[in-house]
């Protein structure tokens, strides 16, 4: 009895430490703070590249320490920072059309393994000037089917947020999205959407992209740990009242 007692104790606690400590979810991007550089990820109608330097122009982009390096035409240009600053960490910066309106895509990925789930994209955009901020809008559409269909979802229009002089304005776009019945790849694309009126300052059409995070729920160790427990005090519990 006494060991039952103690089973069931350390059930509860299990299944305690599984709600107050989650297991932390794994980033399923292959890049998605850009501290790896240029790669991992691809790109329609964007030139540039990790070694890129000076003023970004039409459909050019690059992979920096600091997206103030992205224009040194202008020390205003904001974000002044990454989103997460410290030693190695890297943004990514990109320019949309000089002349026309344009979408272009600025970032894809493919993500194969994907099962029957929850998931959520998120991630961080800050445009580089005051005025004229081009929009972005990020759509997951199914990739190669193992088995199951996937219905395209976006995030719609997002603006973001703007920055001048030495500020640091960062906003957080995100969807979340359940792939019932669906097992096989996901394709994530984000474009970015400029007007013609979006080209009058050095500044305009440029965006600074970090911290993209793709994440699945996973069961929290604890609580499993809680559930296998509990079977076990069942299982004991019967043997004992058949025994008595």
């Amino acid at each position: 009895m006494r060991s039952l007692k103690i089973m069931v104790r350390w059930a509860w606690i299990g299944a305690l430490l599984g709600i107050l400590f989650p297991a932390v979810a794994q980033n399923l991007l292959t890049n998605g703070n850009f501290d790896s550089g240029d790669t991992g990820f691809t790109h329609v109608g964007m030139t540039g590249g990790v070694t890129y330097s000076g003023t970004l122009t039409a459909l050019k982009y690059t992979v920096t320490n600091s997206p103030t390096l992205a224009n040194t035409a202008s020390p205003a240009y904001g974000p002044s920072a990454n989103h997460t600053t410290g030693a190695g960490t890297k943004v990514y910066v990109t320019r949309g059309s000089n002349a026309t309106a344009t979408t272009t895509t600025v970032w894809a990925e493919t993500i194969s393994g994907i099962t029957p789930g929850r998931y959520t994209f998120s991630g961080y955009a800050a445009s580089a000037s005051s005025a004229n901020a081009p929009t972005i809008k990020l759509t997951v559409t199914q990739g190669t089917a193992i088995s199951g269909t996937f219905t395209s979802v976006n995030t719609g229009t997002v603006t973001p947020p703007t920055n001048t002089a030495a500020s640091n304005n960062w906003g957080l776009f995100e969807i979340g999205f359940n792939t019932t019945g669906y097992t096989g790849s996901l394709v994530f694309t984000i474009t970015m959407t400029t007007t013609a009126a979006s080209n009058t300052t050095t500044r305009a059409n440029a965006i600074a992209w970090d911290d993209f995070v793709l994440t699945s729920p996973e069961p929290s160790t604890w609580a499993a740990v809680g559930i296998l427990l509990l079977v076990a005090g069942e299982v004991a519990w019967r043997r004992l009242r058949r025994r008595g």
